[in-house]
């Protein structure tokens, strides 16, 4: 009886064994251990001999081919993306099934996907980190912005002059600021928010409103919420809603004016059709506010077309006859043959047969949107033919008057913010380089920033539960910081957390 028991126990085991075997076949597998000083797998000098577009609208390409990336122990880099302390572990993996968790189903250069590869991960925190793909001894692949870089060994050791240009105290390639602050400056900020509510509907609704954050030294950090966004301009707030003015519940009307006048806007029509910017045919989303200027994307809503258009009003004393800037006053010169050539580029880039004649002009068609970071300029086109019908929405890259934009060098990359939350969908560095707010898809944070580098833990959280856009992002110091803090607080429909 007793061999009977021992018998079945070990078909077991072997049943268990094959079970647990054929299932890390197929997916990414065994760990390596730990590469040690000395046993670094892909240490050497690559250069770049090809690359691919894995998305051919969402890619941007950093390295060119003949650009040279090293491997050392101690340094990895290519360009200005690059580790000074970076740690290495190494997996085995099925290279069909890493790329597809990637996103990617071939490759044009016709790589055999059905074997195994090793991996090689390089890091450094929240300032580097990318994945080595081994192909042969000869050649390795990485992926960086929806580019596959492909390159080929040109030699096993790194020679000095290429660790200097990383290492080197006066590296022109340098990227990372040093600004230690260990005492922060007393801080306001206002974030304007855009909430999609209703996401299930053709026509979903949107709320806005604006928290005010303050953060004080060896103080908790605390935030205020109120409906609208309250913006700065010049030396007074104002404040800004969208509504809409008829029973089709379309956002068609944009109120802008100065907070101190808000009881009159709100009590008074005479008033209020001053600071209204009202256009039926429109449906408002509103994209970005600052200052002077409020830019939006809207549609027609009793057009059949839909096509998304854009426009940036200037927020003034007589906003209720605002027009929608064009491209030539944004770049505070005349672009408009540039602006047009760029556009039928992209619908060439899009192989739509078209006419130039049937491509109408709009230089008013353009508007800013935040999108990883950054503030992007949009425009969008339309058009119609007897054989192909197209529209599209796109960054078009003009130069445009600095007032817009955030002044000052960053001192965090994109990169280095996916490294710290890969969750993250934008970020804004504060002006005096102390803070960072940093937006995934269920939280807003703001950590404090040293050397560049971000602290591990936030100062303050605020839980968004709804799909939601920053829209604005103010901030003020010191006495400053105390009169915003007050002013926002004159709101009636304040709400302390």
């Amino acid at each position: 009886m007793r061999k009977i028991k021992i018998l079945v126990f070990t078909i077991l085991i072997f049943i268990f064994s094959s079970c647990t075997f054929n299932n890390n076949i197929d997916i990414v597998t065994d760990t390596i251990e730990k590469p040690q000083k000395g046993e670094n797998l892909l240490k050497g000098t690559w250069e770049v001999d090809a690359l691919e577009a894995i998305n051919k609208k969402d890619f941007k390409i950093e390295n060119e081919i003949g650009d040279k990336l090293i491997i050392t122990n101690s340094v990895v880099g290519i360009n200005n993306d690059y580790s000074l302390n970076p740690n290495f572990s190494a997996k085995y993996v099925n290279l069909k099934t890493y790329l597809k968790s990637k996103g990617i189903d071939k490759l044009e250069n016709n790589e055999n996907l059905d074997k195994d590869v090793i991996v090689l991960n390089s890091s450094d925190g929240q300032f580097f980190s990318r994945d080595f793909i081994k192909l042969s001894d000869e050649k390795i692949m990485f992926l960086k912005n929806s580019v596959i870089y492909y390159l080929t060994k040109k030699s096993s050791s790194v020679s000095n002059e290429d660790i200097l240009k990383y290492t080197s105290e006066n590296s022109n390639s340098s990227d990372r600021v040093n600004v230690n602050i260990s005492e922060k400056d007393d801080t306001t900020v206002l974030i304007g928010i855009r909430e999609r509510v209703e996401n299930n509907t053709i026509s979903p609704k949107y709320n806005y409103y604006t928290y005010m954050v303050r953060l004080r030294p060896k103080k908790e950090a605390i935030f205020s919420k109120t409906e609208g966004i309250f913006f700065p301009k010049k030396d007074e707030f104002w404040k800004l809603k969208i509504s809409s003015s008829n029973t089709d519940l379309n956002y068609d009307s944009i109120l802008a004016y100065p907070f101190s006048l808000e009881e009159d806007v709100l009590n008074n029509q005479k008033v209020r059709e001053k600071y209204e910017n009202v256009d039926v045919n429109r449906n408002i989303i509103l994209n970005y506010v600052k200052g002077d200027y409020v830019s939006f994307q809207y549609t027609d809503p009793y057009s059949s077309s839909k096509i998304i258009k854009y426009s940036i009003l200037n927020t003034s004393e007589d906003f209720n006859n605002a027009e929608g800037l064009t491209i030539n006053e944004i770049a505070q010169k005349d672009v408009s043959n540039d602006f047009r050539s760029k556009v039928l580029k992209e619908i060439e880039n899009d192989h739509l047969d078209y006419d130039e004649t049937q491509v109408g002009e709009d230089l008013s068609n353009i508007g800013f949107i935040r999108s990883k970071g950054n503030l992007i300029l949009e425009t969008s086109y339309w058009i119609r033919t007897e054989n192909s019908t197209g529209q599209k929405s796109f960054p078009i890259d003009i130069a445009t008057n600095k007032d817009f934009f955030q002044s000052g060098k960053k001192l965090v990359n994109w990169d280095q913010i996916k490294n710290f939350d890969s969750d993250a969908k934008d970020y804004i560095e504060s002006d005096n380089k102390q803070y960072i707010l940093i937006q995934n898809q269920d939280e807003i944070l703001i950590y404090q920033l040293n050397n560049g580098r971000i602290s591990e833990y936030p100062s303050i959280s605020i839980a968004t539960n709804n799909s939601t856009s920053i829209i604005m992002c103010e901030w003020a110091f010191d006495e400053y910081a105390n009169v915003w803090d007050d002013e926002f607080k004159g709101n009636d429909l304040l709400h302390d957390y």
